[in-house]
């Protein structure tokens, strides 16, 4: 077994930490000294969870050494998922038609990337 490749997405849409002054009353230095985070990525029109999960693995099955239909393996995290049942891991699933697959999506807040390599890590113990 192997991680063959690995991609992301990030949405164009930049928001910086000023845009919350107004919410909730916490400053621009604020938010960075507390956090180191300068500027967040949003969703644009018509994004999701979902549709920019098929945006990271179009990218990713150009460098893969096989079709992307041989993939037996999907795990999505997200913090925030589109739709419940028709999840991320699903949707993309459905996209490339990758009918063997085991599929999974993990959300659980903060530590839903690690918790996602924790269910791939699972998955190649288990020499499945």
């Amino acid at each position: 077994m192997f991680i063959n490749s690995l991609n992301h997405y990030i949405p164009e849409l930049r928001i910086s930490n000023s845009y919350f002054e107004n919410i909730n009353g916490l400053t621009e230095d604020w938010i960075l000294q507390r956090t180191g985070i300068k500027t967040r990525s949003w969703a644009g029109e018509g994004e999701n969870t979902n549709t920019m999960g098929i945006k990271a693995c179009e990218s990713a099955a150009e460098h893969l050494p096989y079709p992307i239909s041989e993939v037996d393996l999907i795990v999505g995290g997200t913090y925030t998922p589109f739709d419940t049942v028709g999840t991320l891991a699903h949707s993309v699933q459905r996209h490339f038609k990758i009918s063997g697959a085991k599929v999974f999506t993990i959300s659980s807040a903060c530590s839903s990337f690690v918790n996602a390599l924790e269910i791939a890590e699972g998955y190649f113990a288990s020499k499945a």
